[in-house]
């Protein structure tokens, strides 16, 4: 009876033991989990900020390009004004050399244009 105890005994601390070894073992494997679900994370916010420098940097290159576009297009719009008041310079000074050629007053000659150009 009491080898039978014993043995008991010894199946029980077995058993321990072999319970503190998965609880370890567990405890290893819930450890090595949270660290890959650390890198995990990791590995997410990095390509995050990536992907957000990236939207950033997008967003930065269409304003410049924007805002050159518009630029350019003032510029146009400037040279077009100054080429439409060389016209203008010189469709006055051809009235003013015909209405002289005709022995209009530069009076008149000016009040006729006023009239037609007003």
């Amino acid at each position: 009876m009491e080898q039978m105890g014993a043995g008991l005994g010894d199946i029980a601390n077995v058993m321990a033991a072999h319970g503190q070894q998965t609880a370890r073992f567990l405890e290893k494997q819930n450890y090595l989990r949270a660290g890959e679900m650390q890198m995990q994370q990791k590995q997410h916010m990095d390509t995050m900020s990536v992907r957000r420098e990236e939207m950033m940097s997008a967003k930065e290159t269409a304003k410049a390009l924007l805002d050159f576009e518009r630029e350019e297009a003032a510029k146009k719009m400037k040279l077009e004004e100054k080429k439409l008041d060389v016209e203008k310079t010189n469709q006055m000074l051809a009235f003013g050399q015909t209405a002289m050629a005709r022995g209009v007053s530069a009076a008149d000659a000016k009040a006729w244009w006023d009239a037609f150009n007003g």
